[in-house]
């Protein structure tokens, strides 16, 4: 993938569980798609939230995966891998401040600042190729580190930059 192509060390992906004709879909057929060492499955568990039919039981986790290209690479942050493979973190409430809406995949900055701290050094550079509303920006700048990211809709690369411009202003504040 491309994804493998630009990254020296590792990277991390979130996805949940799709439905097609009322079966679901593990997320694990992400990893057939791909070359790199998979390091861990992370179990994030944000509670439940009712959006599906009543055919099926509410969601309440979803995985994220962490790779290397190199399976040699350590994870050396050892309060961190403490925490385990099951994250019991609320899912974030982002309203976007343009139409007063809530963002539709409310990433806490917890997950990818735990995921940063644990696999980067003091100088790395982090890429986000989703960056959704910033939660790994604001990430990154809490951990001081640099970071660049994409995102196709315009509305919430607003979300994203009034997000980091915030999280900077209070970093200034110490």
């Amino acid at each position: 993938s491309q994804i493998e192509r630009i990254t020296k060390g590792y990277w991390a992906f979130n996805i949940k569980y799709r439905y097609k004709n009322n079966r679901c879909i593990l997320p694990h057929w992400v990893l057939d798609k791909t070359t790199t060492n998979l390091r861990n499955e992370i179990i994030w568990k944000y509670g439940y939230h009712v959006d599906v039919d009543n055919n099926k039981f509410y969601p309440g986790h979803e995985h994220i995966f962490i790779s290397s290209k190199n399976s040699e690479t350590k994870i050396d942050h050892h309060e961190l891998a403490k925490l385990g493979d099951v994250w019991e973190i609320p899912a974030a409430r982002i309203v976007d401040g343009i139409d007063g809406k809530i963002h539709p995949a409310p990433f806490p900055s917890t997950i990818p600042q735990r995921i940063i701290e644990a696999v980067t050094v003091s100088d790395g550079v982090i890429f986000d190729p989703f960056m959704g509303s910033g939660s790994s920006g604001v990430a990154a700048e809490k951990l001081g580190r640099k970071w660049f990211g994409c995102e196709l809709e315009p509305k919430y690369c607003a979300i994203a930059e009034k997000r980091i411009e915030a999280e900077r202003a209070q970093l200034k504040l110490f």
